[in-house]
């Protein structure tokens, strides 16, 4: 196993030493900008008429039932200013909002 790893470990610094001490080849001043070319005349073309499609009918979808929430507290109950009085007013602003079915129960 030791072999592998003095093996493995030539073999990286082999490699690490060829890339860094591989010449930088300069970049020849010709090749930064692009050679000007020439646009060649054309006859013109006919004009293509694309036929218009009838878009596709959409099925009518069935109404979406009445949305339900129910929450149910914990023993402090839903005046408790924290979590339980937030989910009451969520509840109740999805009531207002969204027409939404509440239901609630209070543990005791």
């Amino acid at each position: 196993m030791r072999n592998l790893y003095l093996i493995l470990s030539l073999i990286l610094l082999v490699s690490m030493l060829r890339v860094c001490s591989s010449p930088k080849e300069a970049i020849p001043a010709t090749t930064l900008a692009p050679a000007p070319t020439e646009v060649a005349q054309s006859a013109p073309t006919e004009e293509v008429v694309i036929p218009m499609v009838a878009p596709t009918p959409v099925p009518p979808t069935e109404t979406p039932r009445a949305l339900r929430v129910d929450v149910v507290s914990d023993l402090v109950g839903f005046d408790d200013h924290g979590w339980n009085d937030a989910a009451w007013r969520g509840l109740v602003m999805a009531r207002d909002q969204f027409g939404a079915e509440i239901n609630f129960i209070e543990s005791t």
